[in-house]
């Protein structure tokens, strides 16, 4: 499971931590995080129900999960090869379908190379890459549209 979370700085500030009528609110409280606690009592429960029928149990919390897990990501990779079953705890969209699979990530670098002239006397001899950045970035999100549930994400 994983523990970050994604807000604009200072929110916070704005959605502070609280208890209300038993429920907790703030910034982050529902991305995964009653998965995460949903995990940790299925563990404490099985300990204190004595059973023990079962091989070793792994429990990972990444804490850069909404970046793409650049950092946690060959650890997951690793425990990945060693087990039988893996779990993922995050909550499903829907209180009446069971996820079984869930968005991936990946990460490209573009560059692109403009024609450069001078602004005032030749413009008509350059191509800026800006300009063709900002079309590559409008068709890339364009594709938004081919794919039901798939994003493409430009930042």
């Amino acid at each position: 499971g994983h523990l970050d979370t994604v807000y604009a700085a200072g929110a916070a500030t704005s959605k502070p931590f609280q208890v209300r009528d038993g429920l907790a609110y703030g910034a982050g409280v529902i991305d995964m995080k009653s998965g995460v606690l949903m995990g940790m009592y299925s563990l404490r429960a099985l300990l204190e129900s004595g059973f023990d029928q079962f091989g070793e149990i792994i429990v990972v919390f990444n804490n850069d999960e909404e970046v793409g897990s650049a950092g946690s990501g060959p650890l997951l990779r690793e425990i990945a090869q060693q087990v039988d079953v893996g779990l993922v705890l995050e909550a499903s969209r829907s209180a009446e379908v069971i996820t079984k699979s869930r968005k991936g990530a990946d990460k490209y670098v573009m560059e692109v190379t403009g024609i450069p002239a001078h602004s005032g006397a030749e413009p008509h001899k350059g191509r800026s890459a800006v300009i063709e950045l900002a079309h590559k970035m409008i068709a890339i999100h364009t594709l938004n549209m081919l794919y039901p549930g798939v994003t493409f994400n430009v930042t």
